[in-house]
């Protein structure tokens, strides 16, 4: 059976930023180093002579509760630490500066809900609970699987990715790859979360033919929408060929093919449209008060207009009565 060869690989994505060289000059017990020459993504790997230490001094910031041990290691469902030192036992998290981070053998929740605790010192703008977003898939050696096992021309099928090398490269491939789409999914969930708000402006215009929302509130909103498409079309990194393979190229075919395989640029088309569904009915919702403020300004005008006939009128008839 191969399912024992099978590992998972996770990408989390809880927080805006990672301080990555801060990371780098923190001693947490693990050997961490760059990937990329922008220094955008950082590698960390662990085994069982390994583990991360607590902080010795307040700038390290406090790394796990008063009630965890001394150290933390990270154990399988049988208790034991899964890593020696062969390549393939070892973990690698893939620590990303724009949030998400990519774990890859931690074969135990526990271990990684502790190893994503302690890099929380590290982090920036923390993302609401409700939107933060979990990537799962397996992974196995090419090498270690039977000649039985039908490796997919892909290599990725049915959340399952084959690796052909143990070079780390590879797995920077595919860790880049779930880390746009783990991305990805915080935007979806934010735009789902919105919906609601957004639904509730054309019902209050069904009902009462206008809306009660400020003009300033429709401003914001219309602002958010754009800046939303912005972060999603050019400040994430979520299109095009990403800066690392600019460096090196060598395993940008695989990362293509996980791309594809996230359906990333079809989620964005998706996005994009819905954002510009959104665009539109708050330019209705604007033209429908711009038209009410015009509609208010012609009657004003309209009305000023007939208290001056009014007065003309009053006035004859005064300068009349005077000469008769």
């Amino acid at each position: 059976s191969t399912l024992g060869l099978f590992r998972r690989v996770t990408a989390h994505c809880r927080v805006e930023k990672y301080d990555l060289q801060a990371i780098m000059e923190t001693p947490l017990g693990l050997s961490a180093e760059y990937v990329d020459m922008e220094e955008s993504i950082l590698m960390m790997t662990t085994s069982r002579h390994t583990m991360m230490r607590r902080p010795t001094s307040a700038r390290q910031g406090r790394l796990m509760s008063a009630d965890m041990s001394a150290t933390i290691h990270f154990p399988n469902g049988n208790g034991q630490t899964p890593f020696d030192e062969d390549e393939e036992d070892r973990a690698y998290a893939f620590v990303f500066d724009n949030g998400p981070v990519v774990l890859w053998g931690f074969d135990d929740l526990a271990g990684e809900h502790q190893f994503l605790y302690c890099l929380s010192q590290f982090a920036h703008g923390e993302i609401l609970v409700h939107l933060q977003c979990v990537e799962e898939l397996e992974y196995a050696f090419v090498d270690t699987l039977g000649r039985s096992t039908q490796v997919p021309r892909s290599r990725i099928r049915h959340d399952r990715i084959f690796l052909k090398t143990h070079e780390k490269d590879e797995r920077v491939a595919v860790s880049v790859a779930m880390a746009q789409s783990v991305r990805l999914s915080i935007f979806e969930e934010a735009l789902e979360a919105g919906l609601q708000r957004v639904r509730e402006i054309p019902e209050a215009m069904v009902e009462r033919g206008t809306t009660k929302l400020p003009d300033r509130a429709v401003s914001e909103r219309m602002c958010e929408v754009f800046l939303r498409m912005l972060d999603v079309n050019v400040v994430s990194g979520l299109r095009g060929v990403p800066d690392y393979f600019w460096e090196n190229d060598t395993w940008q075919g695989f990362y293509t093919r996980v791309y594809k395989y996230f359906e990333i640029e079809e989620r964005i088309g998706i996005l994009n449209s819905r954002y510009d569904y959104i665009g539109e009915l708050f330019t209705v919702v604007r033209e429908e008060r711009q038209h009410g403020q015009m509609s208010r300004l012609e009657l004003i005008i309209i009305l000023l207009l007939a208290l001056q006939v009014f007065a003309t009128i009053f006035k004859d008839i005064l300068e009349r009565n005077i000469e008769g």
